[in-house]
């Protein structure tokens, strides 16, 4: 079982607990939901810190955004409760400054700055995970490549975005 995996083990229940609404914190709760329920991250977030992966807590790269995130993973999938209030909806200014408790919000704005308060490293973690991309960037982070041919001279254009 590790991080990188696309499915559940048979012996995992990946049913997690509901989330209450923390006042206008509906935003954060479908994109909570909907990252416990991906089976790389959530099993990433469940492995014992010896065997993270570097960007986890207890890893090379971690940051407390992204410890914060695996803390409610593992509450989601381990704990007896039937629901319970994510503590990211109350502590939204670790991930932006530009989120506000309270304040309705747009889910994919809120996701891209999880993912980007998630993956911030320090120059010390960068050169200790050497060159390593953050985990969290290693599942939903990608580029797309694109090559143009001429046909007249045979000449390729590639680039990167």
């Amino acid at each position: 079982r590790g991080a990188g995996q696309l499915e559940w083990p048979a012996d995992t229940n990946a049913i997690g607990v509901g989330l209450c609404n923390a006042g206008n914190s509906c935003f954060v709760n479908s994109v909570l939901q909907c990252l416990t329920h991906c089976p790389p991250l959530a099993l990433g977030c469940l492995q014992p810190n010896h065997e993270r992966e570097p960007g986890l807590p207890g890893g090379l790269g971690s940051a407390r955004v992204m410890a914060m995130l695996c803390d409610h993973i593992r509450s989601a999938l381990t704990t007896d409760a039937q629901a319970f209030t994510p503590s990211l909806a109350s502590q939204m200014h670790e991930v932006s400054t530009q989120l506000t408790p309270g304040q309705q919000e747009d889910s994919h704005e809120f996701l891209r700055f999880l993912f980007d308060a998630a993956s911030r490293q320090t120059a010390a973690e960068r050169k200790a995970a050497g060159g390593k991309r953050p985990f969290i960037e290693s599942l939903f982070f990608g580029q797309m490549q694109s090559t143009v041919v001429c046909h007249a001279c045979g000449n390729a254009s590639v680039r990167t975005d």
